[in-house]
C-alpha cells in the first residue's frame, strides 16, 4: 500500500477519514502491513494485508460470500490471464487462451467501457471498481491515469502482487465493498466497472454508489450482463441451480467440460461450427475455463432488460453518453441482442452539483 492511497479511503462505518495506526511491516515504499483507524473513532481498525487495505465489513449474506469467495479462488488460479504477452506452446492455444493476453486487455478494456480518451488521461484519477486479478486496472494506468483498484473479494490480493511484482506505482488496490464504497463522495474523475454489477445482488444500490463516488460531470462506465430469451434463461437457470452447489472441484471439472466441448465443435468444420452457434441460444459455451467457471461458479448473477438500466439511470439523473447496443436511442429493438444474450456497456456522465442527489458520506 503507498500511502498516497490513505487519503482516498473513508471508514466504511463512521465515513470518517483513515490514518495509518502502525506500521508492521514495508518493502522500500510499499507498507505491506499495517493497521489503519478511522480518525472519528480511533477504536474503528482496519488491517493493511498483504499490500491491500481491507476495508470490507462482515455481514453480506450466503449469496454474497459465496459469490466472492469463487471470484477469490478464480483469481487465484487464473491470476496472469489478461497479463500474458503471448500464446502459451500448447495444443488449441488460440481458443484455450482466448481473451488471456494483454493484447486483448487493451482491446477489451475499450469494448467494455466505451471510455473517450480524456478519461484515463494523465493527472486523472480513475476507479475500477470489480479489479478482479487488476488487467483492467493496469489498462487504465497505461493510458496515464492513477488508479484505485477495488475488490471485494480475495483477488484484490492477486491484483496486488500483480502491479507489485512489476514494478507498477500509478495503481493502489483496496479491499472494499461494491456496495458501500470507501471512498468520499465526488473522488473520481473517472470510474469503470467490467462484469460487477450483477454480481451484487443490489444493482441500483451499486450504480448510486459509483455515481456518488464520481466527481460532479465526470464519467463512468458499466459493463453487465443483458436477459436472452426465456428459452435461454430458463436453461441457464437449470444449470445453475446445480452449479451453484457444487464444491469447487466439481465448478471446475464442469466447466472444463464446456470448454472442452466448444472447442471440438470450433474445430470439427462447418456442420460442427452451425450446431454450436445453434447450441449457444440455449446455453452459454465458450472455448476458455476461466469463462465458463466466471459464469457458473457464483450464486448471484443477475440479468438485466434495457428497460430497467434506464430506469435506474433516470432515477440517479445521470446523461447517457453512450451505449453498446445502443439501447437508449428511440425505437431500440432488444431482439436480435438476446438471441446472443450479448452483454450492455454504457457511458454514463454524473449530474452537475447543482442537481446532484447522491448520499453524503
Amino acid at each position: 500500500m503507498k500511502e498516497w492511497l490513505v487519503d482516498l479511503l473513508r471508514c466504511p462505518r463512521t465515513q470518517g477519514r483513515l490514518f495509518i495506526k502502525s506500521v508492521l511491516d514495508t518493502q522500500g515504499d510499499e507498507i505491506l502491513a499495517a493497521i489503519l483507524a478511522s480518525r472519528d473513532d480511533p477504536d474503528c481498525e482496519y488491517p493493511v494485508i498483504r499490500g491491500v487495505p481491507d476495508l470490507t465489513l462482515s455481514g453480506r449474506g450466503h449469496e454474497k460470500e459465496q459469490s466472492l469467495i469463487s471470484f477469490g479462488e478464480e483469481w487465484k488460479s487464473f491470476d496472469t490471464w489478461g497479463w500474458l504477452e503471448q500464446l502459451p506452446n500448447e495444443p488449441q492455444a488460440q481458443w484455450r487462451y482466448l481473451g488471456g493476453l494483454l493484447e486483448y486487455s487493451s482491446n477489451a478494456f475499450q469494448t467494455k467501457t466505451l471510455s473517450r480518451p480524456e478519461d484515463c488521461a494523465a493527472g486523472k484519477l480513475v476507479l475500477d471498481a470489480g479489479c478482479g486479478n487488476g488487467r483492467f486496472s493496469n489498462q487504465a494506468q497505461l493510458r496515464g491515469a492513477r488508479v484505485v483498484a477495488m475488490d471485494a473479494s480475495e483477488a484484490a490480493y492477486v491484483a496486488f502482487e500483480n502491479f507489485h511484482s512489476r514494478g507498477i506505482d500509478s495503481v493502489g488496490v483496496v479491499r472494499g465493498d461494491a456496495l458501500n464504497m470507501p471512498f468520499a463522495n465526488d473522488r473520481f474523475d473517472y470510474a469503470f466497472s467490467i462484469g460487477v454489477m450483477q454480481h451484487t445482488g443490489e444493482a441500483e444500490v451499486f450504480l448510486e454508489e459509483l455515481s456518488r463516488v464520481t466527481a460532479p460531470g465526470a464519467a463512468f462506465s458499466v459493463n453487465c450482463y443483458g436477459k436472452g430469451l426465456p428459452s435461454y434463461e430458463f436453461v441457464d437457470a437449470a444449470i445453475r441451480q446445480l452449479t451453484t452447489r457444487l464444491p469447487r472441484r466439481g465448478v471446475l471439472a464442469f466447466a472444463r467440460g464446456l470448454a472442452v466441448a466448444d472447442r471440438f465443435l470450433r474445430s470439427g468444420g462447418d456442420v460442427r461450427e452451425r450446431f454450436r452457434r445453434a447450441l449457444y441460444r440455449y446455453v452459454n459455451l465458450l472455448p476458455t475455463t476461466i469463462h465458463m467457471y466466471d459464469w457458473y461458479a457464483p450464486k448471484l448473477a443477475e440479468h438485466y432488460a434495457p428497460e430497467q438500466l434506464k430506469a435506474w439511470l433516470a432515477t440517479l439523473q445521470v446523461e447517457l453518453l453512450s451505449a453498446q447496443p445502443p439501447f437508449h436511442e428511440p425505437g431500440y429493438d432488444d431482439l436480435a441482442r438476446c438471441r446472443q444474450h450479448a452483454a450492455f456497456q454504457f457511458l454514463a456522465r454524473t449530474p452537475t452539483v447543482t442537481n446532484r442527489q447522491v448520499r453524503n458520506k
